[in-house]
């Protein structure tokens, strides 16, 4: 762990490949922006689809070699929901680790998340929640943390107040 407590992916991991690979899919470009920054400060490479038909596009492409996939539960024309779904049950991906944010996560659809295997965060834990829990899935897979503390520039610190309101 780094300073302050901020972890940092290593330089190692489950394939040949250097750094994680993250799918982010996210509708919203506040949101979107921060994560993306915050998991590519801390050495993932990150993949970003606006919404679920895209990224089902994109996971074609990329799904041999993905480690993570973080999405949005709401979307418009397919939600984290169905996306989760659609891997899990009509895709063949029981083991690619998900973690789900949204806005307003209802008891239901976070029972159905986590019966297929997702981790659900709710967007008001803020950014640090988000990374923290895609840090601990990517763990699982064999990606490691290293000491260091990424300085993100301001932009991204502002980004990051609105996501994560202070206390």
């Amino acid at each position: 762990m780094g300073v302050g407590g901020v972890l940092e992916f290593m330089v190692f991991g489950p394939s040949s490949r250097q750094h994680p690979r993250v799918l982010l899919v996210e509708d919203d470009p506040v949101s979107s922006y921060a994560i993306e920054h915050d998991l590519r400060a801390r050495g993932a490479e990150v993949v970003v689809a606006r919404d679920g038909r895209s990224a089902l596009r994109t996971l074609t492409d990329v799904i041999l070699t993905l480690d993570l996939l973080v999405t949005d539960l709401e979307m418009p024309e397919l939600d984290g929901l169905a996306l989760v779904r659609l891997i899990r049950a009509e895709g063949g991906e029981p083991d690619l680790p998900v973690l789900v944010i949204g806005d307003d996560i209802s008891l239901q659809d976070e029972r159905l998340l986590r019966g297929y295997g997702a981790s659900v965060i709710p967007k008001v834990a803020g950014l640090d929640a988000v990374v923290a829990e895609a840090h601990r899935l990517l763990g699982r897979q064999g990606w490691g943390v290293a000491e260091s503390e990424p300085q993100p520039p301001a932009p991204v610190a502002a980004l990051a107040r609105l996501v994560k309101p202070p206390a």
